[in-house]
């Protein structure tokens, strides 16, 4: 029995990251940096602007922020330290962006699973399965013994 479900796509990034390790070069410890691709699953969204009821775009107000810059050297007990200076408030207006989940419809193979019992111990499925296995001894003694009351022998006993 097959049952269809929906699941998020996802596709696989690779991304390269900047690693360090420390190397024994002769008698010194030496530190090298070097880069490993790595592969990470990631979700898939489709960006889609959000726009009011007169089809107008929203904008997100949410990037309001304040722009420093460093031009100037403050010298203080003859330490330098760059002075901040607000310039002015930056503000970068984008339409705003709701990020859809794209979903792939997919089949697989539907589970049966028994009502019910998940309230059994151990100890009654052994007693049943026991039950059950007498019982078809018990059967098999039946059907031997009408087999040979059929050929006219001697009936089998146990």
């Amino acid at each position: 029995m097959l049952e269809t479900y929906e699941e998020q796509e996802k596709t696989l990034v690779t991304k390269q990251v900047e690693k360090t390790k420390i190397e024994l070069v002769g008698a010194k410890a030496v530190q090298v940096k070097y880069t490993e691709d790595v592969e990470e699953e990631v979700l898939v969204f489709e960006n889609i602007e959000v726009v009011d009821e007169y089809d107008r775009p929203i904008l997100d107000s949410s990037e309001e922020q304040d722009e420093y810059t460093v031009d100037d050297i403050n010298q203080v007990d003859g330490v330098k330290r760059p002075k901040k200076v607000k310039t002015q408030q930056v503000k970068k207006q984008k339409p705003l962006i709701y990020r859809k989940p794209v979903m792939t419809t997919k089949t697989r193979t539907k589970k049966k699973t028994l009502n019910g019992a998940l309230g059994l111990d151990a100890d009654q499925i052994y007693a049943v399965m026991y039950g059950v296995l007498k019982k078809q001894q018990q059967q098999i003694n039946d059907l031997l013994n009408l087999t040979k009351d059929l050929r006219g022998k001697k009936k089998y006993d146990n």
